[in-house]
């Protein structure tokens, strides 16, 4: 069972790590305006592919959590990432099709309705799973993570230089709560 713990929090720790990267050339790229041309196209692909290596080993990671604990982290999580699939291809389709400016208007609101309906899901999945790897890792830290997202990422609407930001303070912290896991509370 340690075996599976230790991969567990290694697959996190991997995932996390990824998106701390992520984050942090994020960061880099606003401060020296790097963000347009030919350049963005390659380093676009860059990213999504070191997204989905995130996604992978985190659900590598919560897949073996949810073994042990009997918590349906993994299955959540799964869910999310189905969603935000969907509201890509949705709303991709959606505004990619020729329409009439008022359909186009019609499509326009219908995909915002979609993407904050995705987003609010998201989100609600994304805290049951970080609460209920606080409860079966005792680490508090998750807790605290879900806290701090709640507080900076509305901050972002405000003032939207600051995302890099939030996502490198974000990471830093959930990185450091999957290191902490030494134990999983086993179902019975």
């Amino acid at each position: 069972m340690q075996d599976i713990v230790s991969q567990a929090r290694r697959n996190g720790m991997i995932s996390t790590g990824i998106d701390l990267f992520l984050a942090a050339v994020l960061a880099v790229f606003k401060v020296i305006g790097l963000a347009s041309g030919g350049m963005f196209l390659i380093v676009s692909g860059i990213f999504i592919a070191l997204i989905c290596f995130s996604v992978i080993y985190r659900l590598r990671a919560l897949r073996k959590i949810s073994m042990l604990s009997g918590i349906k982290a993994a299955a959540l999580y799964r869910n999310c990432v189905i969603v935000c699939i969907c509201v890509i291809a949705i709303t991709s389709i959606f505004l990619s099709i020729p329409l009439s400016i008022s359909h186009k208007h019609l499509a326009m609101i219908l995909c915002i309705l979609i993407a904050f309906t995705g987003a609010i899901y998201i989100a609600v999945a994304w805290f049951c799973i970080n609460f209920a790897l606080a409860r079966v890792s005792g680490v508090g830290i998750f807790e605290t993570y879900v806290w701090i997202c709640v507080i900076l990422f509305p901050l972002n609407a405000l003032y939207h230089l600051i995302f890099p930001i939030t996502l490198t303070i974000t990471s830093i912290v959930h990185l450091l709560a999957w290191s902490k896991i030494e134990k999983i509370s086993v179902k019975v």
